[in-house]
This record gives structure tokens, C-alpha cells and sequence, in this order.
């Protein structure tokens, strides 16, 4: 298991998930890229998909108590807390409609050899940043 992220947030639907939730720092690492791939294949939209995610997380942290270990303490409160005002911000997104960027209307994604295709508002195969019009 792995986490990756390029720099570069238009490059994979992967790494936008990952810019978008601020979790670009693959050293540290909430997720792995398995798990946003697994969102992806179940929620294709790129808001819903965020939501879903910070949701995940929100409960993974709301299980775990507050730790301190000489002066350093970590509060796992307020990264549940953290997580999920953030799922709420994208749940509201998700509401608004479209964002015309193309980001929230995905088709299904195709992960072939850790690329990111989806399938696009006819259902062809189209690359991650491909409008699907010429």
C-alpha cells in the first residue's frame, strides 16, 4: 500500500482528491492511494468522493483518544472534528451543482496500471483532464 502525489493536482483524479482534502504530503499520509482509488470506484463524483473520504477519516479519529507523551499531545478530537467540518464544506459543494470545471460530473473511473480514466457523458473512455469535446 501506497501514497503518491505528483505536485500536480491535474494530472490524475487521485491527486486531486488528494490536494482537495490536503493530504499532499505522502511521508504523513492519512490514506493510502488504494483506499482514494477504492472511493473513486464506488462514488465517481470528485466532491461526493472528497466527502466520503474526510467522513472515513472523521471516524477513524473519533475511535481514538487524546495522547500525550511528555510535552507532545495529540489531539484526535480535534482532527475528528477537523475531517469533519471538511466533509461538510464538500457535501455543501456537491450540492451546488456542477462546478463547470468538469471536476464533480465524472463518469465511473477506470484505474488501468495506476492511471486514472473515466468514462465520460457518453461513456467512452476519456483521460483524466479530457473534456471529451475537440
Amino acid at each position: 500500500m501506497s501514497a503518491t502525489y505528483s505536485g500536480d493536482p491535474s494530472i490524475s483524479v487521485r491527486d486531486m482528491v488528494r490536494f482537495l482534502v490536503g493530504d499532499t504530503d505522502p511521508r504523513t499520509a492519512f490514506v493510502t492511494d488504494e483506499e482514494i482509488d477504492a472511493i473513486l470506484v464506488e462514488t465517481p463524483s470528485l466532491y461526493p468522493a472528497c466527502e466520503l473520504l474526510c467522513e472515513a477519516q472523521a471516524a477513524k479519529f473519533a475511535r481514538l483518544t487524546t495522547t500525550s507523551m511528555g510535552s507532545t499531545s495529540v489531539n484526535y478530537g480535534q482532527l475528528y472534528d477537523q475531517f469533519h467540518r471538511l466533509a461538510d464544506r464538500f457535501r455543501k459543494l456537491a450540492q451546488k451543482g456542477p462546478s463547470g470545471k468538469g471536476f464533480d460530473k465524472l463518469g465511473p473511473v477506470i484505474l488501468i496500471g495506476g492511471g486514472q480514466t473515466y468514462l465520460g457523458p457518453d461513456d467512452s473512455p476519456q483521460t483524466y483532464g479530457d473534456t471529451g469535446t475537440t
